[in-house]
């Protein structure tokens, strides 16, 4: 085994620290890369290989722009069993149709059964060869079965699009670093009154083209309410609205047309 250094405490996400990623007799050093990508984009920080085929840092690094800290701290096993020893729980990622009857889970069902075992210990998430994943018996080393459902007939995955979207789901019942940024608005909300404002001018309007009939009138203005509302105008954009249909009624009367004020 060579342990190296593990990555700076600020590099993974709160409530992953317990989480680790095992990659069993990966052949393709940019698949490592990827991997690292992957645990990157969702705050993992710890990965384990076993037997890699050919484990280049600096190929590695290919496919996982800054993720240096990550590859330096990447422990190499000479046994799967070694690599899960300090784990007290495992989750194997592995592909449909397989001869042997196993119960697998979907990634959202086990994602919450990993975050809370890694009260008690280090937890692993185990992924298989590029070409023909894990063996029975190294299946035979994890206490849950993992599935990612996909298309019937276009099931194959890469070793990193398997990693992000194992490590997304614990990413997200983990909780991000931070909440989406609201949309910046320069313009307070438009207020009951300019809203009213612009209804009552749009009803006018529409009435005046002879858009809105006597018997359908009513359905048709709620309909465009509840659109507007929807939109959350602010006070600008209500008044913009309310512009353009006032330029609508005056180009009406400037063709000689009467407008109905009621």
């Amino acid at each position: 085994m060579t342990l190296i250094v593990r990555p700076p405490d600020d590099a993974v996400q709160p409530g992953l620290s317990g989480v680790v990623v095992v990659l069993c007799e990966p052949r393709d050093p940019i698949n490592i890369g990827t991997t690292v990508r992957a645990m990157k984009n969702m705050g993992l920080g710890e990965l384990r290989l076993v037997r890699p085929a050919n484990f280049d840092p600096d190929r590695a690094l290919i496919s996982a722009p800054r993720g240096e800290d990550v590859i330096a701290a990447i422990e190499v096993f000479d046994t799967l069993d070694a690599a899960l020893a300090d784990t007290v729980w495992t989750a194997a990622l592995k592909a449909r149709g397989r001869k042997a009857r196993r119960e697998c889970r979907r990634p959202r069902e086990v994602a919450s059964d990993l975050l809370a075992r890694t009260a008690t210990g280090r937890v692993a998430l185990l992924f298989g060869r590029e070409d023909r994943g894990l063996t029975n018996e190294e299946l035979d080393r994890a206490d849950v079965m993992v599935t990612i459902p996909t298309v019937p007939d276009y099931s194959s995955l890469n070793l990193g699009q398997a990693v992000l979207l194992m490590a997304y789901e614990l990413f997200e019942l983990a909780g991000s670093p931070a909440e989406l940024p609201a949309p910046s608005r320069a313009f307070a909300p438009a207020s009951h009154a300019e809203l009213e404002g612009l209804f009552g001018q749009i009803e006018r309007t529409l009435r005046t083209v002879e858009f809105l009939k006597e018997g359908t009138a009513p359905g048709v203005m709620r309909a465009i309410r509840a659109s507007l509302q929807r939109a959350e105008l602010d006070g600008r954009e209500a008044a913009i609205f309310r512009g353009a249909f006032v330029d609508v009624v005056k180009f009406m009367r400037r063709r000689g047309l009467k407008l109905d004020e009621t």
